[in-house]
């Protein structure tokens, strides 16, 4: 049997299922509610108000007096009946801040960009090296690995010889040579320390030094 929600303070209505999760309703009535856990019941900040009707919840996160009032974390409560439910004011504000459209948009440019933020000297521990390898022959009858750390060297007579520990890279390296014509990239991680030699992670064929991306992600907690 359907139920019917409203949303206090923007008089915000939704009919749901019985037994809908409370927070389900909200995002699907495009209100706001704050859920950081991602509706885990872990954080404890999705608390609102029953003002009317019947739920089924968990005190988890709550005082006791605060449960006495009527307020749930809108995560763990379940509709039971035709309800009326209050947003606290600052995470109504919150919501509005977030639907609210930008008066007007600048575009930025290259150079005010770099107005903004400065230049930055940019030194990532990755590298890469285009290398040109000789092919194998009567006279050279190296092994793959072997010629591919020799040409890594060349021209670097005291660099040290790079460490590798890819099994994966190991087995195609035959394929990837012979198919790229003996012109590969070697992509290189610095090591920690200034002792430390450099480790090959990967090899590709053909020139793709200009084509060196970093991938950032920023796993957030909150208590």
């Amino acid at each position: 049997m359907s139920k019917k929600i409203t949303f206090l303070p923007d008089k915000t209505t939704i009919t749901v299922d019985d037994g809908e999760n409370l927070l389900t309703a909200a995002a699907s009535a495009g209100v706001y509610i704050h859920a950081f856990c991602g509706g885990e019941g872990v954080c404890g900040k999705c608390k609102v108000k029953i003002k009317e009707g019947q739920v089924s919840s968990e005190r988890a996160h709550l005082k006791a007096a605060e449960y006495e009032h009527g307020v749930r974390l809108a995560c763990q409560t379940a509709v039971l009946s035709d309800l009326v439910v209050e947003i606290p004011e600052a995470m109504d504000k919150d919501g509005r801040a977030l639907k609210r459209k930008p008066k007007t948009t600048r575009a930025i440019s290259a150079r005010s960009l770099e107005a903004l933020i400065g230049k930055w000297d940019v030194d990532p521990p990755v590298e890469k090296r285009f290398i040109k390898l000789d092919p194998p022959s009567m006279e050279d009858n190296a092994p793959d690995l072997q010629r591919l750390l020799r040409g890594i060297r060349k021209g670097c007579f005291e660099c040290k010889e790079p460490t590798y520990d890819h099994p994966e890279m190991l087995r195609e390296l035959p394929f990837i040579l012979r198919e790229a014509n003996w012109e590969i990239t070697a992509i290189l991680l610095r090591g920690k320390r200034e002792e430390e030699p450099d480790r090959i992670i990967a090899v590709e064929p053909g020139n793709t030094t200009d084509r060196l991306y970093g991938l950032a992600v920023d796993i957030g907690t909150t208590t």
